[in-house]
């Protein structure tokens, strides 16, 4: 069940990255492409719930597949989505825009941190035995 979860949770993480890869590609673009600026829009009002959701999710996925709350690279994944999480409820909320570059920079963190979490789940085991 935990892997069912973990699933969902890598399934909300696309849908939350999404709309940044395709403005990106939207801007590679000679000719902005109408149908991509409708779906980043679509992700866009998601984005909000979804990250609520992800703060909830992880949770049961390391909970369920640990049994315990314990240093482990999901650890460190999740310490990092929250912080994502709370910069962006902050830039939405002050429209700071330093916030913003933090929630930016902090998601590309958290990206690598996933690929990190996925491959390689144990790798912090040999420091906290």
């Amino acid at each position: 069940m935990y892997k069912f979860f973990g699933w969902i949770n890598v399934i909300i993480l696309l849908l939350l990255v999404l709309p940044c890869i395709l403005n990106f590609y939207n801007k590679l673009l000679k000719e902005r492409s109408f149908k991509i600026s409708v779906l980043i829009l679509a992700f866009r009002k998601l984005h909000k719930k979804l990250g609520i959701f992800l703060l909830f999710m992880p949770l049961i996925h390391g909970y369920m597949a640990l049994g315990e709350i314990k240093p482990h690279t999901g650890s460190i994944l999740y310490l990092f989505i929250l912080l994502t999480i709370i910069h962006g409820a902050i830039y939405s909320h002050f429209k700071n825009k330093f916030h913003f570059s933090l929630h930016k920079l902090l998601s590309i963190f958290s990206i690598f941190l996933f690929l990190l979490h996925f491959f390689y789940p144990w790798a912090l085991s040999s420091i906290f035995k």
